[in-house]
């Protein structure tokens, strides 16, 4: 499976991650951040702050921080994520939440491939 595109719905610490380092390795990106896109802006101002530093310290070209730059878009929208090869849910740790955003990512982004969820601390309870 060639995997042309990249999308992550969140836009918090792991998020901001995910979308790091695939536009990093070349792949276009695009973020879904919430409903409001300061989510998206608080993620793209770290990822930009993080690799100025890389800049300074010789660790990245400023060519590769334009390319890294350049593959990041965001959105507010899972619908937007519907062109992308693979969609990745890193939000909230919240059941309800999470439960939500994969009845919408389903019914958005049929044509994704893979759709991997990120977790840490959810579980359900035995019965």
């Amino acid at each position: 499976m060639a995997i042309r595109r990249v999308g992550v719905v969140g836009a918090g610490l792991m998020g901001g991650g995910i979308a790091q380092v695939s536009a990093h390795g070349r792949l276009p990106h695009r973020g879904a951040g919430g409903r409001r896109s300061a989510s998206w802006t608080r993620a793209s101002a770290a990822i930009k702050k993080f690799l100025i530093a890389g800049v300074e310290k010789g660790k990245v070209t400023q060519a590769d921080m334009d390319k890294t730059l350049g593959n990041l878009k965001g959105t507010t929208e899972v619908k937007d994520l519907a062109d992308c090869d693979l969609v990745v849910e890193a939000i909230t740790e919240n059941l309800a939440a999470r439960r939500r955003c994969s009845r919408r990512s389903t019914a958005r982004a049929s044509r994704t491939r893979s759709s991997p969820r990120t977790t840490s601390s959810l579980f359900r309870s035995p019965r």
